[in-house]
């Protein structure tokens, strides 16, 4: 159990960060709560953080349940099996994927990223925990097209996603839990990141 974002990410950083076989050039944090995990890993290692923005694709029956992430145009992961289970359309599929393409590019002006040069950089990949692995899935996949040593680093993860993301990239975890459902339960505190505290730990990080 993690007293809140921060202590995990402080956790992170004692116990996996001195593992690492190479060092760090760029922290990659998924906001929103990756970010909160990814700031005092980045004042620690002294090194600047980045933001990368997959998002699920949401089912038409539930839109908290996801059929696939998406990073960008070319970079996505559907998981085939729920979309046959649910009849989910080829049309509907696409609109989605343009919906939430739509998002990203939003989000993207909205935190003012500018990516850092990911080419042949050594990246440690966070945020605050993995369940069905579906966004992580798609970030991995698309951060490994620029450089072989990246780093996934989780407080939490589910058997089922950590054994997944295995096959891309290292993935280093603090609790690996075969029957998670909630990456919330993990935590004693687990409110929604504000936008504006992303910003305020993006700034800190580069004062």
């Amino acid at each position: 159990m993690f007293v809140n974002r921060k202590e995990a990410g402080k956790q992170i950083q004692r116990t996996i960060c001195p593992e690492l076989s190479l060092p760090l050039d760029i922290i990659v944090a998924i906001p929103r709560g990756g970010v909160e995990i990814a700031h005092p890993i980045a004042l620690q290692q002294k090194k600047p953080i980045d933001l990368i923005f997959p998002r699920k694709l949401r089912t038409p029956q539930n839109p908290e349940y996801a059929f696939g992430a998406i990073m960008d145009k070319d970079t996505y992961y559907l998981n085939h099996e729920t979309i046959e289970r649910l009849s989910i359309t080829q049309s509907y599929i696409k609109s989605e994927i343009q919906h939430q393409l739509l998002e990203i590019d939003r989000r993207k002006k909205q935190f003012q990223t500018q990516h850092q040069n990911f080419n042949n950089q050594s990246i440690l990949l966070v945020d605050d925990g993995i369940a069905t692995g579906y966004t992580m899935l798609a970030a991995a996949n698309y951060l490994s097209k620029y450089t072989d040593n990246l780093v996934i680093a989780v407080p939490v993860a589910s058997q089922h996603a950590y054994l997944k993301l295995k096959d891309i990239c290292r993935i280093e975890a603090l609790i690996i839990d075969e029957n998670l459902t909630s990456v919330g339960a993990y935590y004693q505190s687990f409110p929604q990141t504000e936008d504006s505290e992303v910003i305020k730990l993006l700034n800190d990080i580069k004062d």
